[in-house]
């Protein structure tokens, strides 16, 4: 495995320890429903790099992503909303630079996702082939 597949399986980990401390007065699933979230993203990046044999069937990558998305989108709703993003300055800044801001973390969240994204294509692609 290259080194930045290393350094982002610690980025993944990192963020999801930094869910689970921002979101810890939370019930306990969603504690252990982060962490298995964390350990199904590190996984594609094990079957990519063959540390650990792909599954058998291309339904177990497909359900990976499935409770990944799920997990993300629909669990955290509430964490990450503009508010919480531009914080209580939201009324100090001006639309424009609202915009920028939205702009800069789109970009950012599109940069820090591409190879994730890669490495979960190219498993699942592995199964086409």
């Amino acid at each position: 495995m290259p080194i930045w597949a290393y350094i982002y399986c610690a980025f993944i980990i990192l963020a999801g320890i930094g869910t689970i401390y921002m979101n810890h007065r939370k019930a306990v699933y969603y504690v252990s429903g982060e962490i298995v979230s964390v350990l199904f993203s590190i996984s594609f990046f094990l079957f990519h790099y063959e540390i650990l044999s792909r599954p058998p069937s291309i339904y177990i990558p497909v359900l990976f992503v499935a409770y990944i998305l799920y997990w993300e989108v629909w669990e955290n709703r509430y964490n990450y909303t503009l508010k919480t993003l531009v914080g209580k300055a939201s009324g100090e800044l001006s639309p424009a630079q609202i915009r920028q801001y939205i702009a800069l973390v789109s970009i950012l969240g599109i940069a820090l996702l591409s190879p994730f994204l890669y490495v979960v294509a190219m498993v699942i692609y592995s199964y086409v082939t």
